[in-house]
């Protein structure tokens, strides 16, 4: 069965994130949240690519730093939605005067002031801070997909390092076997003691190129489970198939999806943020009131007063005019940049798409006629050499085409499906990944 795609919408990765955040609602206080997310205990049987996707999205210490930022950027919204709070004065007057003794002639006053904000200043710090968290969750997303492209491309080359481990385990073992049958051969003087020689040395150096193919997969072990944050690989190995390959899409169909890429999707909340600081700085230009109610108490005589006023400060020489243009560049410079990386994107994608279009012909080239020839070419070969028509150097030749050719198919495989997880990346969305196994 195919892949579950690691990428899944921004519309659900926002219901995610809303789980992870308001799970730990703000209260007015805003108390300590200790929860923590839960655990999902690694495979130590096969791993398919959607369990190590899994473990990546829960154990990833990466992603769980932009979990924390959205968390901040919540708490940050809901500071803006407060009320300024009140102020109150208290003071005595006339302490100290010799005209009287003590504190008979003291005035004391109470004052209690209130800031009200006008120009919608509340109204717009807080949609500024609302796009802001959201810029926040394109900010995990992006991140998201990073870890998934990470753990995607780490599973192929660990399965490809299986892969190749099995080849080489196979070509170390024909060749060992050809080397017993000319040693055999020689030992009955049927043929020369370079073709004993010849067979020997092919033989070690497979063993070699498998002892290098053990090392290489156990350090592609390693880098995939790091992409979970794991020092060490729990796993027993992976399942997948690389020879899953499909008929590309049109470079054209993946053009018009590549919209959907969380870096380049972002700038959409990232202009209107902009705007909305344009609304707060124009705000700022609007002057604030503050209205004060007071008491005033003399002792002599007793008698008590109350004050009403207010302050309002005149915008004659600053009216915020610097803010308000910078803010407006602001915006300028975000559509600038978004223009930029939908070009960049592009070339980008046409670059791969070039290179998964070669490896894809490649792939059936190797696959339908070079395989197939160098198999029947080695099979010829080696039966005609048991029957003294062919020299050993004829079957070692054989058998090195083969081995070549065996070993570049799996090269090719592996960069189509890197390329794959590249342009998914790219696309933000799934084009097909390599095919999971069902697990026997």
């Amino acid at each position: 069965m195919y892949l579950p795609s690691p990428f899944f919408t921004f519309k659900d990765t926002f219901k995610l994130l809303s789980v992870l955040v308001f799970c730990f609602p703000l209260s007015e206080t805003l108390a300590d949240n200790s929860a923590t997310l839960p655990s999902y205990p690694e495979t130590k049987g096969a791993l398919t690519l959607s369990k190590a996707l899994q473990i990546a999205l829960i154990k990833n210490p990466e992603l769980a730093v932009f979990s924390t930022a959205i968390q901040i950027e919540a708490a940050k919204t809901f500071q803006e939605s407060r009320y300024p709070n009140p102020d109150l004065t208290f003071g005595i007057s006339n302490f100290g005067n010799p005209a009287y003794e003590g504190f008979d002639g003291e005035s004391i006053s109470l004052e209690l002031s209130q800031l009200i904000e006008l120009g919608g200043k509340r109204a717009a710090r807080i949609k500024a801070a609302n796009l802001t968290k959201e810029l926040a969750v394109w900010d995990y997303e992006t991140k998201r997909i990073d870890v998934m492209t990470q753990v995607a491309q780490a599973f192929i080359k660990t399965l490809a390092a299986q892969e190749f481990l099995h080849l080489s385990q196979k070509i170390h073992a024909i060749t060992q076997q050809m080397s017993t049958t000319v040693a055999t051969l020689f030992r009955l003087g049927n043929v020369a003691s370079i073709e004993k020689i010849n067979a020997k040395t092919v033989e070690i150096n497979a063993r070699l190129e498998q002892m290098r193919a053990e090392k290489n997969l156990e350090i592609k072990r390693k880098q995939l489970a790091a992409t979970w944050g794991s020092s060490r690989a729990k796993f027993n190995a992976v399942v997948g198939d690389l020879e899953a390959v499909q008929e590309l899409p049109s470079r054209h169909f993946l053009l018009k999806k590549i919209k959907q890429n969380p870096d380049l999707a972002r700038w959409h909340d990232e202009i209107n943020q902009r705007q909305a600081l344009i609304h707060v700085e124009k705000a700022k230009a609007v002057p604030d009131v503050t209205v004060t109610v007071g008491v005033n108490h003399n002792l002599i005589p007793n008698e008590a007063t109350m004050s009403v006023g207010f302050s309002i400060p005149l915008p004659i020489f600053d009216r915020n005019q610097g803010a308000i243009l910078a803010a407006n560049y602001d915006v300028n410079k975000a559509e600038a940049i978004q223009k930029h990386h939908h070009f960049t994107l592009k070339q980008i994608l046409n670059d791969r798409y070039q290179q998964l279009e070669m490896a894809y012909e490649e792939i059936i080239i190797l696959r339908d006629e070079l395989i197939p020839n160098a198999n029947s070419r080695y099979e010829i070969a080696k039966k005609g050499y048991q029957y003294g028509k062919f020299d050993l150097l004829n079957v070692l030749d054989a058998q090195r085409t083969l081995f070549t050719i065996q070993k570049q198919y799996l090269n090719i495989l592996t960069q189509y499906h890197l390329n794959v997880a590249f342009i998914e990346r790219l696309t933000g969305s799934a084009l097909h990944s390599v095919i999971e196994k069902t697990e026997s």
